[in-house]
């Protein structure tokens, strides 16, 4: 299957893909798809499609034959013979010749800035194993003597066994006079040399963050080499910040590769001011041929203080080709390197039950409101079939007459009632409470290791 991309100023990116069967099945769908389209005295198109299996993703008209763009917007989607009275003389006409068009595609879940940059970094991308890694790792630090600091990533955690414990040595032995810091695929692992560590001043004495953790040897208690989700601050924060010119680079890089694949629109899942300033860079020269949901990061270490910076950053950025509304909370990990945060402990050989590394504090920090009236759950909600589970940390909070009391729950309760109404979801949660008059008692029938409990309050 081959793939073309048509990229009109300002409007959507198609994929091109020849699709024989589609050709077949979109004529029958096409005359019947025939709706009023703009009169004919319209100004005329600067781009149109023709002679195409063009799939609408419409349920009442989902084949046709022609579509027609005219100042960045759709002004025609219909037959070839409706498509005549849109063509002028500058219009450029392309014959797809049966080809399949359809609108671009959308990534949830994307870091396309860092991925970039790491694309022209230290690139592990599409190895698979520690040999492969440390022969790269010495190729790259051998092609670039001027590097002071050599960044990258793209590591499989399970090129490490369980937990993705990287270690130090294998790094050392191809590059021991420089600093490494490498990411895993997902990002929730460092992988580090022994440089790297001198520089950020951690020994066996350094205690874990309260976000992360310091994987280490079990007889010396020197750390390894992995640093796990929030611990790999310690050294990246030591790392020269990436210049704007690298920014833009790594950037125009992703554009290019998500294009490609027909992606038109985006979630970036974690977004400071620089990557929002090179979104903005780039959407002001007219290379953004992305729709981007830019997430701001909540930062762990800080607390309200930070929601003016928010609004802020949400006020400068949402603009364009950029949506910036929308917040980046991460509450835990992953299972991989079990930071995940579970109901039932990780058993590992030789080490004491863990639930998994909570990040987001609730006493400290606000999540958004959850349109619970009376009831506000200070983090991310996870349902379950047999019930809502609480994550760990979560407060209940019980406002009666201008006072609040505070009820925490635990990791491993289960919300399974709400006033005697069963819940299994968060908007049955919701729903639960909502319509109550102000001053109504309300009770949760809480299950805590095999035991009900039950809270009771007063909402506002």
């Amino acid at each position: 299957m081959s793939h073309a991309l048509i990229s009109p100023a300002r409007a959507m990116v198609f994929v091109l893909a020849l699709a024989a069967a589609a050709g077949c099945a979109k004529k029958k769908d096409a005359d019947e798809s025939a709706a009023p389209q703009a009169a004919a005295t319209a100004a005329p198109a600067e781009l149109a499609f023709k002679n195409g299996a063009i799939y609408t993703v419409d349920g009442p008209r989902r084949w046709a034959d022609a579509v027609a763009i005219r100042g960045g917007h759709i002004v025609f989607v219909g037959t070839d013979l409706d498509l005549e009275k849109h063509i002028g003389p500058d219009t450029r006409v392309v014959d797809l010749k049966g080809r399949m068009l359809l609108p671009g595609f959308q990534d949830a879940h994307v870091h396309p800035i860092s991925a970039g940059t790491e694309a022209v970094s230290c690139d592990l991308n599409g190895l698979e194993t520690a040999e492969q890694y440390v022969a790269k790792i010495k190729e790259y630090s051998d092609a670039h003597p001027e590097a002071e600091w050599i960044t990258g990533g793209g590591w499989l955690m399970s090129a490490f066994g369980p937990g993705a414990r990287a270690r130090r040595e294998l790094i050392d032995a191809v590059v021991p006079d420089r600093p490494v810091v490498l990411s895993s695929t997902d990002g929730h692992t460092t992988w580090v040399n022994s440089k790297a560590l001198e520089i950020a001043g951690i020994t066996k004495d350094t205690p874990d963050p309260p976000d992360g953790r310091i994987d280490r040897d079990p007889r010396t208690g020197e750390a390894v080499g992995s640093l796990q989700e929030g611990a790999a601050s310690l050294v990246r924060d030591k790392v020269p910040p990436s210049t704007p010119e690298q920014l833009q680079a790594g950037l125009r890089y992703a554009i290019k590769y998500l294009n490609a694949l027909g992606i038109t629109g985006i979630q970036d899942a974690s977004v400071d001011e620089p990557d929002l300033k090179t979104y903005q860079t780039l959407d002001q020269a007219g290379e953004l041929t992305l729709h981007v949901v830019g997430s701001i990061w909540w930062e762990r270490d800080q607390g309200l203080e930070q929601i003016d910076t928010i609004k802020r950053l949400s006020t400068t950025y949402t603009k364009g080709q950029v949506d910036a509304r929308t917040v980046k909370i991460m509450q835990d990990g992953v299972i991989e390197n079990y930071t995940a945060v579970v109901l039932e402990p990780y058993k590992l050989p030789g080490k004491a039950p863990s639930y998994g590394i909570p990040m987001v504090d609730p006493e400290k920090h606000l999540v958004p409101e959850l349109g619970l009236l009376g009831v506000e759950i200070d983090a991310q909600i996870a349902a379950k079939v047999d019930g809502l589970r609480a994550p760990y940390g979560v407060i209940v909070v019980a406002r009666t007459a201008g006072t609040t009391s505070e009820v925490p729950l635990q990791a491993q309760d289960v919300i399974r009632s709400v006033n005697g109404k069963d819940v299994s979801t968060l908007q049955g949660l919701s729903d639960a409470v909502r319509g109550l008059p102000s001053g109504s008692p309300v009770t949760l029938q809480v299950q805590r290791e095999g035991r009900l409990m039950y809270v009771t309050f007063t909402h506002d």
